[in-house]
């Protein structure tokens, strides 16, 4: 996911003037806003699992 950050950024980019970069680099932040949401709900998912199989484990 980096390589495509670095290349939006150095080769798309460097195409665009004004408003449609600008217009860009707001989406391109927007999308990867939504990624890192995406990517914290699935790991709240994993670790509220491992700690419900966890407590499951310790009750007699």
């Amino acid at each position: 996911m980096l390589i495509a950050v670095i290349k939006v950024f150095l080769i798309d980019m460097s195409n665009l003037e004004g408003i449609l970069r600008a217009l860009s680099f707001i989406g391109l932040g927007a999308v990867l806003i939504g990624i890192g949401l995406f990517y914290q709900r699935i790991l709240g998912k994993k670790s509220g699992r491992e700690k419900t199989a966890d407590s499951l484990e310790e009750s007699p």
